[in-house]
């Protein structure tokens, strides 16, 4: 979803029901993905009623010249 480069609304449509038409960035030749209004719900639901219950940040792999990469964890 981030990284959508075609979100559509479809409608109406004797094929499929109504809901969104999402195509990748990365895939927007190949491949379109169709989710219901329910679907699209649950996934916004599921995104806004999550909680982060361990959160650590850091760097690993520190030496003397400081550190060469950060860390971020978050469950």
């Amino acid at each position: 979803m981030l990284h959508a480069r075609v979100i559509g609304v479809l409608s109406s449509s004797a094929y499929l029901p109504d809901g969104l038409l999402i195509a990748s960035d990365t895939q927007r030749k190949i491949g379109l993905f169709h989710f219901t209004t329910a679907e699209i719900g649950a996934i916004f639901d599921a995104f806004l009623t999550d909680e982060v219950r361990l959160s650590t940040d850091g760097y690993a792999d520190a030496d003397v010249h400081g550190p060469t990469r950060v860390v971020a964890r978050r469950e």
